[in-house]
């Protein structure tokens, strides 16, 4: 997201969680910086974005997830769906102030590098989908 207040993650966890039930027990929101579909970026962006005790919310008591095994009331024979009770977990993991910019070597470095890996010895390897 393209944060502009301090309110705005917790508040597009609610958004999400508030379409349907199966949207998820642990929500992470990140800035537009961070690719959400590379799980990489998204646990850097918790490691060096996110302070536990401010930016990590557990809440209780929330509707249950449908077909969730880990709901303790869910084995109970004869239990109504009504009753049963969830929590999740919201990460804040949006910069919460300026931050230096990333360190990272010349290109020029990085693709005479990038064009040596098989004289020291290392194969290429296939990016993940």
């Amino acid at each position: 997201m393209a944060k502009q207040n301090h309110s705005q993650p917790l508040k597009a966890m609610w958004g999400a969680w508030s379409l349907h039930d199966v949207f998820g027990k642990i929500t992470v929101v990140v800035d537009d910086d961070v690719d959400i579909r590379d799980h990489f970026a998204v646990e850097w962006a918790m490691s060096f974005r996110t302070q536990p005790t401010s930016d990590v919310r557990v809440y209780a008591d929330t509707d249950a997830l449908t077909l969730d095994p880990s709901q303790a009331d869910y084995s109970v024979p004869n239990e109504s769906p009504l009753r049963r009770r969830s929590s999740k977990v919201g990460i804040d993991a949006t910069r919460k102030h300026d931050y230096p910019p990333l360190a990272v070597p010349p290109q020029e470095h990085l693709d005479r590098v990038a064009g040596q890996w098989e004289k020291y010895g290392i194969r290429e390897v296939a990016q993940p989908i």
